[in-house]
């Protein structure tokens, strides 16, 4: 069972953010959410986030200390500079004084957490699930796990980037509220032989935590993007998005000679992954960002177009994706019931018109009991064979009988409460009978009696 109620406005959570292709992803759908935590501690990429989403965001907020105190502050929250290692205090403080304090407001505008090692559950500030949707996103590092990389694995406690998995697992432990939605991503060896044990011990994990869980390989080029993600070159697999042109391969070798295959610009490589080439060059127009930075962005980054996929089947349907289907607005609901009100009546006044073909009006309010009564216990029959055909659908849940035998009674509920309805309609027909009968010697609509 999913044990969340879904509510709007999203709050989205990001760790292992990089530049942010979930909050694209999002923007896109023209979704209403808030980016509320991210958690990256990588400078570059955390740069092009703010670049990108956060770029209204002027404050100085270095502005109340110093280089040193900003290069302390850095230096304990775990800033990386090439997203493998953290970078030690002497190199930030000989870092220029434009550089940290444009890393510490990168930091500070994009609500960056930094260091997932250095976090607690709470940090991820997830409280009132009644109200909000929180979809938390980790696309942990692949390079432990992919063909490209040293395959040495996500097991917990090794030590390797790829097992920083398991401290997503440390933080929704000591988290007080669960968040509704949790998005992973990485690479397909993450469900091979080698790393199996370890994806299914997660899910067990998450299963344990009332989630469910879905996992599928989703290929960039079934969602409009020209690219496989993953290009055979030479042989063996590349590590990240290269120039290359399956045609090609299709040629014989000495007809390849001729041709020359160019390395793909950063652009080239952002397009790919669904980014706009605004998006682009504001993360280029960065100081801190190079060429090199940017090419890895782009290789360490999720295909947009994917998760616009992946969002638009979690999302709710019919209301665009920022509404959740909610209860309807009371007047709706007035209107609503007002007109199933009105077809009753009409019904009653059909069933009351075939009455008084048959028979005439009652003479007494002797009579007039007599019937309406008649009719009442066939209605209260019918209410209490409804009744019966619930309490077994109940015993069958319980039991968990066969889908064929629990369909049979749902079948046999819906056809008692029409049953029921007919009867009631029936009711009120004798009852209005009665009223009309009141009127035997004058004008029913003008309100005059028999009686002097």
């Amino acid at each position: 069972m999913q044990p969340y109620k879904i509510d709007k406005p999203i709050r989205l959570i990001e760790l292992f953010a990089g530049i942010g292709s979930q909050a694209m992803a999002l923007r896109n759908l023209g979704a209403d959410f808030t980016t509320y935590r991210t958690c990256e501690w990588w400078i570059q990429p955390n740069a092009s986030y703010k670049a990108i989403h956060c770029a209204d965001d002027t404050k100085d907020y270095s502005a109340d200390f110093s280089k040193e105190q900003i290069a302390e502050k850095l230096s304990r929250w775990g800033i990386s500079n090439n997203g493998k290692d953290p970078m030690a205090e002497d190199k930030i403080r000989k870092k220029p004084e434009w550089w940290l304090r444009e890393v510490y407001n990168n930091i500070w505008a994009t609500k960056n957490l930094v260091n997932i090692q250095n976090i607690t559950g709470d940090d991820l500030g997830v409280v009132e699930t009644d109200k909000y949707t929180y979809i938390v996103t980790y696309s942990f590092p692949c390079q432990d796990l992919s063909v490209a990389g040293k395959m040495a694995g996500m097991d917990k406690g090794s030590g390797t980037r790829s097992g920083m998995l398991w401290e997503v697992e440390r933080l929704l432990d000591e988290m007080k509220e669960l968040p509704q939605i949790l998005l992973m991503e990485n690479v397909p060896q993450v469900m091979q032989r080698k790393n199996l044990h370890n994806f299914e011990a997660w899910q067990e994990f998450l299963t344990g935590k009332g989630y469910k869980n879905y996992a599928k390989i989703l290929n960039a080029k079934d969602f409009g993007i020209p690219q496989n993600r993953r290009v055979q070159a030479g042989g063996t697999v590349s590590p990240t998005i290269m120039s290359s042109n399956q045609e090609l391969y299709k040629l014989e070798r000495k007809e390849m000679e001729s041709y020359r295959i160019r390395r793909l610009t950063p652009l080239e490589c952002w397009r790919l992954m669904g980014f706009s080439d605004e998006d682009f060059r504001a993360a280029e127009a960065d100081e801190i960002n190079s060429d090199t930075q940017l090419y890895a962005q782009a290789g360490n980054s999720i295909v947009v177009n994917v998760l616009e996929a992946i969002f638009g089947e979690m999302l709710p349907k019919g209301q665009d994706v920022e509404e959740e289907p909610e209860e309807e607005p009371e007047q709706e609901k007035i209107e609503s019931m007002d007109a199933i009100k009105q077809k009753i009546y009409e019904l009653t006044e059909t069933e009351l018109k075939a009455a008084n073909e048959k028979f005439p009006l009652f003479a007494s309010s002797h009579e007039a009991y007599g019937v309406i009564f008649e009719e009442f216990e066939e209605t209260r029959d019918e209410l209490e064979s409804l009744e019966y055909s619930i309490d077994q659908f109940w015993s069958d849940v319980k039991e968990n009988s066969s889908e064929d035998v629990k369909n049979d009674r749902l079948t046999r509920i819906y056809e008692k409460s029409i049953d029921l309805a007919v009867e009631a309609i029936q009711t009120a027909a004798m009852a209005r009978k009665g009223i009309l009968s009141s009127y035997q010697k004058g004008d029913p609509a003008h309100g005059e009696t028999t009686e002097n």
